[in-house]
C-alpha cells in the first residue's frame, strides 16, 4: 500500500518547545527513510465554555537515506562545548584528547563578530589539563579559540605562539543571544550589560624555572 497510509498517529500537545524565533516547535520520532509524511496542525482552546478551532495546515516531507562518507580530513582534537549562563557570567567548556608528547598547552580565543559591535583584545591562558572553562564570555558572538600543543623542553610558558615546534587547532563557536538565555533563565539577566572576559580560576601565563 501507500508508505503514507502505512501509519497513522494523532497527538495531542498542550504545550511544545520553543523552536527558532520563539515559535513552537515539535521533533518527531521513529521516522523511516524513504517514506512520504503528512503531518496535520490544528490549534485548539476553550474559551469559557466553548471549544475554539483553528483551520488546519498539512505540511509534507519525505525521508532519505543518506549513506554515511568518511571524511578524509584528520580528526580534530579540539572541542567546543554548548555556552552556557552560570553565576552571572556566559561560559563555555573546551576539551581535547590529552597527548603524551605534550608538556602544557596554550588557549587563546577572541570575539571576531558580534551582533552589538563590541570589541574586546585576545585572552590567554595555558593549563596542563585536557580541559578548560571560559568565562565572561559576550552575547551574540562568533568567537575564535586557538589551541596549541607546547611539546616537553619548553623553555617558557610566555614564549610566542608562532614556531615550528607546536601544534595548532583552531576552532569558531557562536555564543546566543541574552534573549535566548533569558527564555531558558528563571533569574532576570541585564542584557544590557556586557562583560568581558574573565580568567578566574584560570592558570596564568608565567615563566617556567
Amino acid at each position: 500500500g501507500s508508505p503514507s497510509a502505512a501509519l497513522r498517529r494523532s497527538l495531542l500537545l498542550r504545550r511544545c518547545s520553543r523552536g527558532i524565533e520563539g515559535w513552537p516547535s515539535l521533533s518527531l520520532s521513529s521516522l523511516r527513510q524513504n517514506r512520504t509524511y503528512s503531518v496535520e496542525v490544528q490549534a485548539v482552546s476553550f474559551w469559557r465554555q466553548n471549544l475554539l478551532k483553528s483551520k488546519k495546515s498539512t505540511v509534507h516531507f519525505s525521508t532519505h537515506h543518506t549513506p554515511a562518507v568518511r571524511s578524509s580530513q584528520p580528526e580534530s582534537f579540539l572541542n567546543v562545548g554548548t555556552p552556557f549562563y552560570q553565576d552571572g557570567q556566559l561560559r563555555v567548556h573546551l576539551y581535547w584528547k590529552k597527548d603524551s608528547t605534550a608538556e602544557f598547552y596554550k588557549i587563546q580565543w577572541n570575539p571576531e563578530l558580534c551582533s552589538h559591535n563590541k570589541t574586546k583584545h585576545t585572552e590567554k591562558t595555558v593549563t596542563e589539563d585536557s580541559f578548560v572553562s571560559l568565562s565572561g564570555l559576550l552575547f551574540s558572538c562568533k568567537y575564535r579559540v586557538v589551541l596549541q600543543k607546547v611539546p616537553g623542553k619548553t623553555s617558557s610558558k610566555s614564549e610566542s605562539w608562532s614556531g615550528s615546534k607546536s601544534e595548532f587547532e583552531t576552532r569558531t563557536f557562536m555564543t546566543p543571544s541574552c534573549s535566548a538565555v533569558q527564555a531558558k533563565s528563571a533569574k532576570r539577566i541585564n542584557c544590557t550589560e556586557q562583560t568581558g572576559p574573565s580568567l578566574k580560576k584560570q592558570q596564568p601565563i608565567r615563566d617556567k624555572h
